[in-house]
């Protein structure tokens, strides 16, 4: 209690700070971006690093696309209609007044214009001048209780667990990336590292990167390396981002390519070239393997066994015809892999190598946006259409149907869905989104089915979601915010009838209630979530309050704090809580059980070159022997972890 003590006196004495409240830090933008774009219940940080690397090498305001602009969740159809005419009529973009023009409201494109570049033709006696840039992060994290794997000395490393990762950029035109990264319990402090150089530029050779990096195509049903699309809040956004090739910059150890990649742009026109020879850690029995190891762990010698031990070489090749108004992509998608590959949902054999293809398209017209992918591996196929329109000023709707084929399967597929691995899924999903005086309504109605018979059962599965979110900001410093969910999903039970298992519905409903008050120095939120669970009529639940504190102390200063007790009879009833993180981070806090959860976080930047990060938080379970599993497993039943990270901006 004494670190909750010295806080509480620090945070007092810090109010007679004041802050100029009109400005918005990069690191809540972001955040808002994140959190009103993604699930609450899957990991985010490859989302966040999207958007912060997109905040830090920008987009060229004269080239951006609609794709581009969908990803921010705050435009509707016609705000973005209106961006993109207005860039189209300004015969000389030398700063970002005309689109104060727009009836965009100003609230929107202050967020919206820091991911903005201007490029313009320097003069020659100007080309020859350097401009250079450069980013240093890193970051230790320090947990007090050992791990059951760091006593039994299974573990071959220590508990620290550092991050470091460089990056420069010269004239916007050349940039670096390098990053390594050691989890609890590895001995190598570089057990991860990744790397690239990337050179952009705005004639005929559009893009060349070297080393590590991401493919995205269409919606995802063939590559997505970045994030995946889920059912969220913002119901709206169920399309994936357009940039075919990025620079790999996170600590995911497994979503990325390795080789080279290229991007050459005639007028409309643009070819992409990928060939990547990269290794990933797999199981391989009787030299087959049916999915990648995705924990990314090296701490004991069988995590070790696994260490790249499968090679996959990819050549890839993507054309792409860009207008105004349409866009139309096509790509041929080719690997080879070290071992056989079956497929793991249905175990039918896939062989040493596969190819596919794939066809996208999106279509814009006045307040209409239709957009579709249809891949195929030359037997099965997936598709996804989906299309969006603006009824009025205020109100938006969309509505996506989903076909994929239960024999489809790709190792890096990630297509909207209920289903993760992009197969055996049918899907309609219908949602709208209204703004009215009071504030702003969302909904959406997703149906699924899982058409493969299970061999156990008599029945085809299948579920429905339903989610209402409804945010006010009626009154000026004070924002209301409520969320239902409640998803049916049909499942096999143990009851027997004829040697059948039977298939039976169960329901998961959650509520989630907040109030959030901001005033120059202080902003706080009180949260309340809870969640109901029901299975063969055997009701569960589990609910968890939150209390969040925020404080702007200046320009150069900020504190976080957040206290929460939680109560859930069992997993089942798991609650997701977000937490405000270390920069470069995103965290939704997995709370199940009985306990309490508190953090404190400063963020000091005393100098525009320099910032430091420093996290205490504590997870307590008070009736509980241990926390974790397994070999992560604590024997305490409190976990206490201690960030510290530095960031050099040159």
């Amino acid at each position: 209690m004494k670190y909750l003590s010295f806080m509480i006196v620090f945070l007092i004495i810090s109010q007679i700070f004041a802050q100029n409240e009109n400005i918005i830090s990069k690191d809540e933008l972001i955040r808002y971006l994140v959190e009103n774009s993604a699930s609450d219940e899957i990991d985010n940080t490859k989302l966040y690093e999207y958007f912060e690397n997109i905040y830090e090498n920008k987009i060229n305001i004269s080239n951006v696309s609609f794709e581009e602009l969908s990803l921010f969740p705050f435009l509707t159809i016609q705000d973005i209609s209106e961006i993109i005419i207005s860039i189209k009529n300004e015969q000389k973009i030398v700063n970002f007044d005309f689109l104060y023009q727009t009836s965009v409201s100003p609230t929107k494109l202050k967020m919206l214009i820091p991911f903005f570049r201007i490029v313009a033709k320097m003069p020659k006696d100007e080309m020859e001048e350097i401009q250079f840039s450069a980013q240093m992060r890193n970051r230790i994290v320090f947990q007090n209780e050992n791990q059951v794997g760091i006593d039994s000395n299974i573990f071959l490393g220590n508990k620290l667990k550092t991050y470091s990762r460089i990056k420069g950029n010269l004239n916007s035109i050349y940039f670096i990336n390098f990053l390594s990264e050691k989890d609890v319990g590895e001995k190598n402090y570089s057990d991860f590292v990744s790397g690239n150089v990337c050179y952009l530029g705005e004639n005929l050779l559009q893009k060349i990167i070297i080393g590590d990096f991401s493919i995205n195509f269409g919606e995802g049903l063939l590559i997505s390396s970045s994030f995946s699309s889920a059912k969220s809040s913002n119901v709206l956004s169920v399309n994936k981002k357009s940039e075919i090739l990025s620079s790999y910059s996170s600590s995911d150890e497994n979503s990325f390519f390795r080789g080279f990649a290229t991007t050459l742009n005639w007028e409309k026109t643009s070819l992409s070239g990928i060939i990547s020879s990269n290794n990933y850690d797999a199981s391989i029995d009787n030299n087959q393997f049916s999915s990648i190891s995705t924990s990314g762990y090296h701490r004991t010698n069988n995590e070790i066994a696994k260490h790249d031990n499968l090679k996959i070489i990819t050549k890839s090749a993507v054309l792409e015809f860009k207008s105004e108004n349409f866009y139309l992509a096509g790509i041929y998608f080719q690997q080879h892999f070290s071992s056989d590959l079956l497929n793991k949902t249905t175990s039918n054999f896939i062989g040493n190598s596969a190819q596919y293809a794939s066809v996208t398209n999106k279509i814009m017209f006045g307040k209409l946006y239709y957009s579709s992918e249809i891949a195929t591996d030359f037997t099965n196929f997936a598709q996804i259409h989906s299309i969006k329109f603006q009824i009025e000023n205020s109100l938006s709707l969309i509505s996506t149907f989903r076909n994929y084929s239960s024999d489809y399967y790709l190792l890096f597929a990630q297509g909207f869905g209920e289903n993760s691995n992009t197969n055996n899924e049918i899907g309609f999903y219908n949602g709208f989104a209204y703004s009215f005086f009071l504030g702003k309504i969302c909904f959406y109605y997703d149906f699924f089915t899982f058409p493969t018979i299970p061999e156990t059962s008599t029945f085809s599965s299948s579920g429905k979601d339903i989610l209402i979110d409804f945010t006010s900001n009626t009154f000026k410093n004070l924002q209301l915010y409520i969320k239902y969910k409640r998803e049916t999903k049909q499942v096999l039970t143990d009851n027997v009838t004829d040697n059948l298992q039977e298939l039976e519905d169960e329901h998961t409903e959650k509520l989630r209630f907040w109030l959030k008050f901001k005033k120059k120095v202080v902003q706080t939120k009180t949260q309340f979530d809870f969640v109901q669970f029901t299975e063969l009529n055997d009701i569960q639940t589990g609910y968890a309050i939150s209390q969040d504190f925020q404080f702007n102390l200046n320009d150069f200063l900020k504190t976080y704090l957040q206290l929460a007790y939680f109560q859930t009879e069992n997993y089942e009833t798991r609650i997701y809580l977000y937490e405000n993180e270390i920069d470069g981070m995103f965290t939704n806090k997995l709370l199940y059980g009985n306990g309490f959860q508190f953090y404190c976080l400063i963020k000091y930047q005393p100098l525009d070159f320099v910032k430091f990060n420093l996290k205490y938080s504590q997870y307590n379970k008070p009736f509980e022997k241990t926390l974790g599993s397994g070999l992560s497993e604590i024997q305490s039943n409190s976990d206490e972890k201690i960030t510290f990270q530095i960031e050099l901006m040159l």
